[in-house]
């Protein structure tokens, strides 16, 4: 599965017509399960003789994560006349290190809720419980 960076608007996939000269192509997305939407301008593109029947698709629409995703599962489905409906994934992904932060942030979450906690639990901004506090005062999960 293509990887594109979140943001990122010049990217093309590419995808088997089936036919030359296809025009009037409907290009549905959907991305986090999310409702499916009708990409206002598709840019589709016919690659040439060198690859009969084969093209491109500009994604250049809805190419932003959602807040605090960090990747995210995205479909693009293509109709014409002439051809057999086409379905292209992607993924979007950001590579911000604030983003990877919050990842280990949450798998750090993880382990220490997945421990043993004791009676001293630790609380985060609005009062998760996220561990406990051992005898020698190291966080379970550590």
């Amino acid at each position: 599965m293509l990887r594109i960076e979140t943001g990122t608007v010049d990217q093309e996939v590419y995808f088997d017509g089936e036919n030359s000269g296809l025009s009037g192509f409907t290009v549905t997305r959907a991305r986090n399960g999310a409702a499916a939407a009708t990409m206002t301008t598709p840019t589709v593109t016919e690659v040439g003789a060198l690859l009969p029947n084969i093209y491109s698709l500009l994604l250049d629409e809805d190419m932003i994560l959602g807040a605090g995703n960090v990747t995210e599962h995205m479909v693009f489905y293509i109709t014409a006349a002439g051809m057999p409906p086409k379905l292209v994934e992607i993924e979007l992904f950001s590579s911000a290190s604030a983003d990877v932060t919050a990842i280990k942030a949450k798998t750090d979450l993880l382990a220490f809720t997945s421990g043993n906690v004791d009676s001293n639990i630790v609380k985060v901004a609005g009062g998760a419980d996220i561990g406990g506090v051992g005898t020698g005062g190291q966080l379970y999960g550590e």
